[in-house]
């Protein structure tokens, strides 16, 4: 069956190929007819993917993020909300990028390692009653863990996750921030103890739902402070985290590592290494925030990104200092809570390694033993062995704790 799925998704990026000058023509009728059919043929591949893999796997994520591409084309034309030739073509091409990701992930998943390289798993039980490990040391202070998104309901996702954090962090509160949306589970996780807030969303999602999450984890950082927390972890509602007397750890590392230069930021802000990346500026990654709670409100009270996400990324990737400029995904919380801080920008690599050393501590995703099931099936795809990955021409360069460490 896998050489079918492959076969099929090479299939589709030729007919993607094929119908781009139809498309990026601006040839509306025969535009909505050929985007119609890439959406009938992206629907059919998707239901074998699901199958075969059972929604656990970052080529089905990327068809998905496809299939919405798709949908969102459509709407444009059907709607003559086109007047860019070139913006209709970057998305073109965005979705050419996103089929052919997904074919990588296959193809690197699921060949046979009989070619020079080893092959390691991973297995964590779905359900919190299966994990056995429990905490011996208490939170040192009083700490809300703030999950916030939309909930996932696959494998009750969500819901194992905070039945978990309950038996692992009995200490702790946990809010789940959420939208109105939602309203039907609140009573299910409000059963396990769980503070549930159903939010309004922004009008806007913002680029890479900045927007998004800046309202629910603003409200559940607020909620966390009524509550008379301290503390607060930030994360995520398709994330969960694993490992025990985390919260204790989380307090030695912010002894042992103060703050040393001038600012008002109370604490170091301690951010995992998994989307923290070298070669962007001001990389650091906000899908899980741990510190004081004065400090991570700061962080995520920032305005709300109300871009396009089709027509205002329309732009060439240049160099970091342009991508910092933009104040693309992580980059958005962190540039501007370094204003509101009081800090000049320079927006160069020098200058986010400065603050990302200064101001931040990098842990490990291995050290929270993160599970995140839109890569779930290639853990470590960032993890470089064919060049140094600290040289700019060394692919993404995620940021270990090793490195940050060498640099303290």
């Amino acid at each position: 069956m896998k050489d079918l799925i492959m076969d099929a998704l090479a299939k589709l990026i030729e007919a993607h190929k094929r119908s781009k000058t139809i498309i990026c023509n601006l040839e509306f009728s025969t535009a909505v007819e050929g985007i119609k059919n890439l959406l009938t043929s992206s629907n059919t591949l998707m239901e074998s993917l699901t199958f075969y893999y059972e929604y656990e796997s970052a080529a089905v994520y990327k068809l998905s993020d496809y299939i919405d591409l798709l949908k969102y084309l459509l709407e444009r034309f059907e709607s003559f909300d086109i007047d860019d030739a070139d913006e209709i073509e970057y998305l073109y091409d965005q979705g050419i990028g996103m089929l052919e990701t997904s074919l990588t992930v296959i193809k690197r998943t699921e060949r046979i390692h009989d070619d020079g390289e080893f092959l390691t798993k991973v297995y964590r039980p779905k359900k919190a009653d299966e994990i056995g490990i429990r905490s011996h040391n208490s939170a040192k202070y009083k700490t809300a863990i703030v999950l916030q998104g939309p909930i996932k309901k696959e494998d009750d996702f969500t819901y194992e996750s905070v039945k978990l954090y309950k038996i692992l962090y009995p200490e702790c509160e946990v809010i789940v921030s959420t939208w109105k949306s939602e309203e039907d589970q609140k009573e299910r996780f409000e059963s396990l103890g769980a503070i549930v807030l159903l939010n309004d969303p922004p009008e806007k999602p913002g680029y890479a739902n900045c927007a998004y999450q800046t309202v629910s984890s603003i409200e559940g950082i607020r909620k966390a402070r009524e509550l008379g927390c301290v503390r607060v972890c930030k994360t995520r509602t398709d994330q969960r985290f694993h490992t025990p007397n985390l919260f204790f750890y989380m307090e030695k590392l912010l002894d042992q590592f103060p703050i040393r230069i001038n600012t008002t930021q109370k604490k170091r802000l301690i951010a995992i290494s998994t989307t923290t990346l070298s070669f962007r500026v001001y990389n650091t990654c906000d899908m899980f925030i741990y510190g004081e709670i004065d400090d991570v409100e700061n962080y995520f009270d920032c305005p709300l990104d109300t871009r396009d996400w089709g027509k205002d990324s329309n732009v060439e990737w240049v160099n970091a200092e342009q991508f910092g400029r933009l104040r693309f995904a992580e980059a958005w919380f962190v540039s501007y809570y370094l204003e509101k801080l009081g800090f000049e920008l320079k927006f160069t690599l020098e200058d986010s390694d400065y603050y990302r050393n200064e101001l931040f501590i990098i842990v490990d995703g291995s050290t929270i033993d993160l599970l995140w099931q839109k890569y779930n099936d290639d853990e470590y795809k960032d993890r470089e062995y064919n060049s140094s990955g600290y040289d700019h021409g060394g692919g993404i360069g995620r940021v270990s704790f090793l490195e940050w460490l060498s640099c303290q």
